[in-house]
């Protein structure tokens, strides 16, 4: 979200610098507040089972991320917001799952490590994404990445409904 966000932005606003920050500001926020709706709405009371959570986070990030690569910048925010929604019902699906099958330290250690792997390649990234521009390539690697994601999480699906 914010390496594609960057890119879009000054090219809309050139060099405007303060117009591109309170757009980050307002994305950031909207990203939140779809995050909280999820997790109060969705989460919270419980409403699906951890493969339904799973499926639907798939679906969800996956739609977001197609929303997103879009030339229009207002479709920008409204794929963010899908994006987030189904980002904040795909941690607690994995980590319910990975703690049905692994002990509470292992499940534990294993969304560390991948949650610290994946904020250390989104940093690496970052100057790869300002030198050369290529966000929407970055975008549609996500994109893809939550494909592959929704596929194993059918996988995960058939495998415990003929269990």
């Amino acid at each position: 979200m914010q390496l594609g966000l960057s890119p879009a932005l000054t090219r809309q606003f050139a060099t405007d610098t303060t117009a591109i920050s309170q757009q980050v500001a307002w994305l950031l926020g909207l990203s939140a507040v779809a995050a909280l709706i999820a997790q109060f709405g969705v989460l919270r009371p419980q409403r699906l089972t951890p493969v339904a959570l799973l499926l639907s986070a798939g679906v969800l990030m996956s739609g977001g991320l197609a929303i997103m690569l879009s030339e229009q910048l207002w479709l920008f925010y409204p794929g963010c917001a899908v994006l987030s929604f189904g980002a904040a019902l795909a941690t607690p699906a994995y980590q319910l799952l990975l703690n049905d099958k692994l002990a509470d330290g292992a499940g534990a250690g294993w969304l560390a490590t991948s949650h610290t792997l994946g904020y250390g390649l989104c940093a690496l990234l970052v100057p790869l994404v300002s030198k050369t521009g290529v966000a929407i390539a970055l975008i549609m690697a996500a994109l893809f990445a939550t494909i592959l994601f929704t596929i194993v999480s059918v996988f995960i699906w058939h495998y415990r409904t003929i269990k």
